[in-house]
């Protein structure tokens, strides 16, 4: 602020494209929009990790397939993307993708 000596405004409206930004990011993990398109990835936790997967998901489409005593599995809808692989391969051999053709590579 202490270098700007002079404003003029110019008379062009701002375009706002905030909506078309929240959709392209809300079927992504992270920033990475380079993806294979939209679709459904199952991944089988360790149960040891179930309290840290309900307090900080994955994805807001994160749901609970099935939670036993020997694994817990959670689906998500995304378009997967380089960000969210890393995301799961964080969690080593307490993470398996069971579903998700892209991701399984």
């Amino acid at each position: 602020m202490d270098r700007i000596y002079l404003v003029e405004p110019l008379g062009v409206l701002f375009n706002n494209r905030i909506k078309e930004a929240k959709e392209q990011f809300s079927q992504i993990v992270g920033l990475n929009l380079k993806g294979n398109g939209l679709q459904d990835i199952i991944i089988a936790f360790d149960p040891s990790q179930k309290p840290y997967l309900e307090s900080f998901k994955i994805h807001h489409t994160q749901v609970v397939v099935s939670d036993t005593v020997k694994e817990y599995i959670v689906k998500i809808r995304v378009n997967p993307n380089y960000e969210l692989q890393q995301k799961i391969q964080k969690y080593g051999n307490l993470a398996q993708v069971l579903q998700g053709d892209w991701i399984c590579l």
